[in-house]
């Protein structure tokens, strides 16, 4: 299978792996330890058959997902909301403002992307990167196009919005370590309050000694194993010492309109077209490169793939593309004003070769700290 091996290929070369796929693929590729994975609400349900509308559920859903050992950033589209767990705690993010609805196209690749730019770097950063993450998409969410029309003036706006935005983590729900914690905690908890009802003193008295210990040994333990991880995880992902590529396999031309609505049988005048190139992995890129992180886009291009290429080095960031036959495929989004047609082709169909050339792309990249690869691979057509 392409995506396995081209996760197998950057994991060879001690990248990391980040998954946003819309396929069941993502549940199979989970097993491989991904660093994260991004599904939205109806991706979890569909591909762990768990819905994912109360916190419960959420926990349920998470708990599946990390069965396979990952990190898991759940998103809830329209609902303003998101969740993230490390196999630990659980921390969940909501939206506390409105916003006018543009197109949902590429909300949720920029806001994987605003999560990286301030966790990827501090992994206990978990709170702020929700903030941006939600504010980023909340942004896109009211622009037309990709990224690209973000244009990325979204920083401002996205950093305000930030402000505005509930953030909370759930109790750890980890048995091996919360049951001991939660434990101790009770204990000091009672013994507190027994000891303030018998003595005169307000301080503890030395029967709630025992349990407090414990409570304390236990939090240092865990909190010193995680410091330790992510000071030499931190002490490598210094501004300018890594890069995150991202893959998109089948990318595609965005041709944006708006219009009144859509009749049959009669011409319909549009305005406002514009022409973008476009695929979760290269909305992924746009967005790391507007938060000024070092990033690279690999994708397959055929013909018209150039457009693609040429409009995403126009914007500052580098594409290494592998040259396929065929057309590269194109979107066609119609704005309307109460609602969003989304038509798109297959694209052009990748074999063999194009295969290993991508593989090989993979194994030259000496920079590579992490490859986020995104979208659907590209249809496959051996000869």
């Amino acid at each position: 299978d392409f995506l396995a091996k081209v996760m197998e290929h950057a994991q060879a070369r001690g990248a990391d792996v980040v998954l946003d796929l819309s396929s069941d693929k993502l549940k199979e590729l989970a097993h491989k330890k991904p660093l994260l994975i991004k599904p939205n609400h109806h991706e979890m349900k569909a591909i762990f058959g768990v819905p994912v509308d109360t916190d419960d559920e959420v926990r349920v859903a998470m708990k599946m997902a990390h069965d396979a050992g990952v990190n898991v950033l759940l998103t809830r589209g329209s609902r303003g909301d998101a969740y993230f767990s490390n196999g630990e705690d659980i921390w969940y993010a909501k939206r506390e403002f409105n916003i006018k609805l543009v197109s949902s196209v590429c909300a949720g690749d920029c806001t994987l992307a605003a999560f990286l730019h301030k966790w990827y770097r501090d992994r206990d950063n978990v709170e702020e990167a929700m903030k941006l993450a939600m504010a980023t998409g909340a942004n896109v969410a009211e622009s037309v196009a990709l990224a690209t029309s973000v244009t990325l003036t979204s920083t401002a706006s996205a950093l305000l919005s930030a402000s505005s935005i509930a953030s909370k983590r759930y109790t750890t729900y980890s048995w091996f370590y919360g049951v001991p914690i939660l434990a101790g905690r009770i204990f000091v908890i009672a013994n507190e309050r027994q000891c303030k009802r018998s003595c005169i003193c307000a301080a503890p008295c030395r029967f709630a000694a025992a349990p407090h210990a414990f409570y304390t040994v236990c939090r240092v333990a865990i909190a010193f194993s995680r410091s330790v991880e992510y000071t030499f995880i931190n002490t490598l992902l210094v501004k300018g010492t890594y890069m995150i590529y991202t893959l998109t396999a089948n990318p595609a031309i965005d041709y944006n309109i708006a219009c009144d609505g859509l009749s049959a049988n009669t011409v319909t005048r549009t305005r406002n077209a514009v022409y973008t190139p476009n695929g979760k992995g290269l909305n992924v890129s746009f967005t790391l490169d507007h938060y000024g992180v070092d990033t690279t886009i690999l994708a397959f291009a055929g013909f018209s793939g150039e457009f693609i290429v040429k409009g995403a080095e126009a914007l500052g960031v580098p594409v290494k593309p592998v040259w396929t036959d065929g057309i590269t495929r194109a979107r066609f989004l119609n704005a309307g004003p109460d609602t969003e047609y989304n038509m798109v082709n297959a694209g052009a169909a990748i074999n063999a070769a194009n295969e290993q050339e991508m593989f090989d792309l993979i194994d030259s990249l000496d920079d590579m700290t992490c490859l986020v690869i995104s979208g659907l691979a590209a249809p496959q057509h051996f000869r």
